[in-house]
């Protein structure tokens, strides 16, 4: 019994390590020249969809396992973001206008100072929007094996 279990664990090692061989050589075939004028243009959108209340397009930007929301970065599955954009429920209510009041979050995505950080080693971007103000914004992205920029996390102040 324990050298099936030995052997089944070495068979599900070398998937993953196989999985992770194949993410990061398709990762690799991106054009990491453009990783910063990619990662532009995903803040704009971002920053343009959730202003111009377009939640079917920001929702395309979240990253498929999930966005982590606020200072405690509570992560909420790509399912149920679906379903409470769908709904206009949850954090729906804090991105866009709910029931005739406008999100918390919603007022943080305006224009201001930009800082942005890229970490290549591991294909992520965080984004602050006036920094050191009242009205701070925190986005975080990851560069997927398909070469674009998905939103992973959003927090403000």
């Amino acid at each position: 019994m324990g050298r099936k279990l030995m052997r089944g664990g070495g068979v599900m090692i070398a998937a993953i390590v196989l999985m992770s061989v194949v993410t990061h050589a398709q990762a690799a075939s991106c054009n990491y020249a453009l990783l910063q004028p990619s990662l532009d243009k995903a803040v704009a959108e971002t920053l343009t969809d959730v202003k111009s209340d377009n939640s079917a397009a920001l929702l395309k930007q979240m990253s498929h396992l999930g966005v982590a929301f606020g200072s405690e970065g509570e992560l909420v599955p790509y399912p149920v973001l679906s379903e409470m954009f769908t709904k206009k429920t949850g954090h729906y209510c804090d991105l866009f206008t709910c029931k005739g009041k406008v999100g918390g979050l919603h007022a943080l995505f305006g224009s201001g100072p930009m800082s942005k950080s890229i970490d290549t080693k591991h294909n992520r971007a965080s984004v602050t929007l006036n920094a050191n103000t009242q009205k701070e914004l925190d986005l975080s992205y990851v560069y997927t094996p398909q070469c674009t920029w998905e939103l992973t996390a959003i927090g403000g102040i």
